[in-house]
Order: C-alpha cells, then structure tokens, then sequence
C-alpha cells in the first residue's frame, strides 16, 4: 500500500504542477498579476537556472541532475526498513518536483515558474512540493527526538528444588 501511495503522491505533484504551469502560461501574459494585494502575485516567467534562480548552467546539466536524483529518490524509498509514512510523502512529494522541473527543462529548455512573493524568487508547484519535502525530512530525520531506549529486561529466575517453595502442610 506504501509503495502505491508513493507513486500516486509523486504522480499527483507532477499532473498539478505541469497542469498549472499549462494553465497560468496559456492564460496570462507576461508582468504580475496580483492575487493577493502586492504581496502576492502569478507572475509568469521562464526560469532557465536552477531551483529559485539560483544558479545558471545548460538545460542539460540540470535535466541529468534531474534524472540521476529521480533514480536516488525512489531508491531511497524502497530501500527504507521501516516505511515511515512521513519520509514515504516527503520522498514521494520531492520525485514528483524533480520530475516536474525536470519535464520542462527536457522539453523546453527551462522552467515555467509563476508563483510570486516578492520576498523569495518567483516559483512553482514542483519547487513547492521539493521545499515541502526537505521541511518534512528535516524534521523526521534530523530533528525527530531519539526513540525511547528499551527498558531492560529482568534477569530469569530460576527456582533452585526446596526454595521458595510452600512448606508442607500442617508444618509450621
């Protein structure tokens, strides 16, 4: 059950992710458009760095780095011991960004962000689901309190003949 919530979450975040970046970039022009006051705006843009504009390098670069994480995340699911329900949506959330971003820079040669609020760089729904994921990991992996330690188990007694037996009766 695990691993077909795994893909269905990674599925989901990539159809609701090229499904907005379809929509805001088929529908809107250019420029901000406010939702919410200025604080927060679509503002459709072609991203052709990395996550929130950091860094620049060829499409291709950023496709394989892509790729190869795809490949680790869904490793790293499987390989789990124990299915931790929290790391499972985390891992699944971050294979479903990967692939988003990844989709565009492969077919187009960039990302399609359009999410803006003015005090980050503008984003999407797969960056979302990324940062979601490493909040999630961050406090399930690093920041989860160490599990209780077992109590340890009392020694076995073992009754040696004549003790701690009842004395016969009418004796006493």
């Amino acid at each position: 059950m695990r691993t077909a919530f795994f893909y269905l979450t990674a599925i989901l975040v990539i159809a609701s992710d090229q499904l907005t970046k379809w929509a805001v970039m088929s529908n809107l022009t250019p420029g901000s458009h406010p939702v919410l006051g200025a604080a927060v705006s679509i503002n459709p843009t072609q991203n052709d760095r990395s996550a929130f504009s950091l860094f620049s390098a060829h499409p291709w670069v950023f496709a394989a780095i892509a790729c190869v994480a795809v490949v680790i995340l869904a490793v790293a699911f499987h390989r789990q011991q124990k299915r931790d329900l929290w790391v499972s949506a985390a891992l699944a959330l971050a294979l479903g960004g990967a692939v988003g971003n990844g989709i565009d820079r492969g077919w187009l040669g960039y990302v399609r962000d359009f999410f803006d609020v003015r005090v980050i760089p503008v984003f999407n729904v797969a960056d979302s689901a990324i940062t979601v994921a490493v909040i999630v990991l961050a406090w399930r992996v690093v920041l989860r309190p160490p599990a209780p330690e077992p109590a340890p188990e009392a020694p076995a007694i073992v009754a040696q003949p004549g003790e701690g037996a009842d004395p016969p009766a009418g004796s006493g």
